[in-house]
C-alpha cells in the first residue's frame, strides 16, 4: 500500500509542477499579450499623430508657398507703379519746363501787340534804321515806344545771275529765342506778318536776315510815352 502511494505521489509531483508552470506560462503570455496590444496602440497613436503633424506641416508649407507668391506679386506691383510713377514725374517735369517756356514766350510776346487808334500820346517821329545779317539786335529805349511800320533787304544773286530768295525772320524777343520765328519779310511774298508791331519801353529784340546780298532795313514810329 505504501508503495502505490509512494508511486502515486511520483506521478503526481511532476504532474502539479508542470500545470504550475503552464499556469505561470500562461499568466506571462497574458501579460505579454497585454504589453504587446499596448505597444500596438502606443503605435498607433504614434502613427496617428504623425499624420496629423504631417498634414499641419503640408498646411503650412502650402501656407508659406502661397505668401511667397503673394509677396513676388506684390514685388512686382510695387515696381510697375515705382515705373509707372517715375514715368508720370518725368513727363511733368518735361511738362512744367514746357509751361515755363510759354511763360516767358507769352511774357515776351507781350510786347507785340497792335495798338487802338489813339491809344499812343505825345510826340512821334519817324525812323529807318539800316542793319546787317551781324548787327540786327535792337533795344527800345526807356519812355518811348516803337511802331515798327516796315521790314525788307534786297535779294541775293550768285555768280551767273541765279537768285536765292531773301528773308527777314524775328529771332528773339527779350533773349527769349523762337526755334521757329515768325516771317516778316519774305522777298517773293514781301510782308508776311501784319504791320505795325508794337513794341514798348526796354524791350529788346533781334532779327535774322537770310540769303540777303547787303543791308536791311527797318521803319518805325518812336513815339514818347
Amino acid at each position: 500500500m505504501k508503495k502505490i502511494l509512494l508511486l502515486s505521489l511520483i506521478i503526481l509531483i511532476p504532474i502539479l509542477t508542470m500545470a504550475q508552470g503552464k499556469k505561470e506560462l500562461e499568466e506571462q503570455l497574458a501579460d505579454l499579450s497585454d504589453t504587446v496590444s499596448a505597444l500596438h496602440t502606443e503605435k498607433d497613436k504614434l502613427q496617428s499623430d504623425l499624420a496629423a503633424h504631417k498634414s499641419k506641416y503640408e498646411d503650412l508649407s502650402n501656407t508659406v508657398s502661397a505668401l511667397h507668391t503673394e509677396k513676388d506679386k506684390l514685388q512686382n506691383d510695387l515696381a510697375a507703379h515705382r515705373s509707372k510713377y517715375e514715368e508720370v514725374l518725368e513727363v511733368r517735369v518735361e511738362q512744367e519746363k514746357e509751361v515755363g517756356k510759354l511763360n516767358n514766350k507769352i511774357d515776351s510776346l507781350s510786347a507785340l501787340k497792335i495798338p487802338l487808334s489813339g491809344s499812343t500820346s505825345g510826340t512821334s517821329k519817324a525812323e529807318l534804321v539800316e542793319f546787317t545779317p551781324t548787327n540786327a539786335k535792337f533795344t527800345v529805349p526807356a519812355s518811348k515806344t516803337w511802331h515798327i511800320t516796315n521790314v525788307f533787304c534786297e535779294r541775293n544773286y550768285q555768280s551767273g545771275g541765279e537768285e536765292k530768295d531773301a528773308a527777314i525772320i524775328l529771332k528773339s524777343i527779350n533773349d527769349v529765342e523762337f526755334e521757329k520765328g515768325p516771317v516778316l519779310f519774305y522777298f517773293n511774298l514781301g510782308n508776311v506778318m501784319n504791320f505795325p508791331i508794337v513794341l514798348k519801353e526796354g524791350t529788346s529784340f533781334e532779327f535774322t536776315v537770310k540769303n540777303s546780298g547787303g543791308k536791311a532795313i527797318m521803319t518805325y514810329i518812336e513815339y514818347d510815352n
